[in-house]
């Protein structure tokens, strides 16, 4: 599950790696646009649909944070 976050994370963004500890916004240069393609991405993907109330992006801090919350999902 982690590889294929990291494959997605890898297409929404510029960098040529992904750690868990990476700062979606600081490292990999996520804006709330970018998240929200994350958040689409990650549901198609995963065929999961993340409940609207519970979505806060300051959930989605790190590379790590979005592993545990799609796992959430899962």
């Amino acid at each position: 599950m982690n590889e294929k976050i990291n494959d997605i994370i890898l297409n929404l963004s510029f960098a040529d790696t992904i750690k868990p500890e990476y700062s979606l916004k600081n490292d990999l240069g996520f804006d709330s646009l970018r998240l929200t393609e994350l958040l689409v991405e990650l549901e198609d993907n995963f065929n999961i649909q993340f409940d609207e109330s519970d979505i806060d992006f300051k959930n989605f801090q790190t590379v790590n944070d979005t592993y545990i919350w799609v796992g959430k999902y899962k």
